[in-house]
């Protein structure tokens, strides 16, 4: 099973998060997803964490980068059992972004 994984269904697009994400490297995978992020008939990103374990600040960047997308895209992703440290990080790093 792939650590980050996303499926695209209708007009949302779906990111699961499984296991220990450290040190996550999968630079084909991060691509593949912010580019399905930028499709046009993407209108709703949920982000579920359900299975998340541990993780470091490569899914810190990976989840901020498509913040960023999904913020000059007006969608305000949703979180399913996302960590509260996690969700601190990102909005700290959405508030100083320029």
């Amino acid at each position: 099973m792939k650590k980050i994984k996303f499926d695209i269904e209708k007009d949302n697009l779906i990111l699961s998060i499984n296991g220990d994400i450290l040190l996550y490297d999968d630079n084909e995978n991060k691509q593949k997803l912010y580019n399905a992020a930028q499709n046009d008939k993407i209108t709703k990103i949920v982000i579920d964490a359900t299975q998340l374990q541990q993780w470091d600040s490569s899914l810190v960047a990976i989840i901020f980068e498509l913040a960023k997308i999904a913020l000059k895209r007006n969608i305000k992703p949703e979180k399913i059992n996302f960590p509260v440290g996690l969700d601190r990080l990102i909005n700290l790093a959405l508030s100083v972004d320029r």
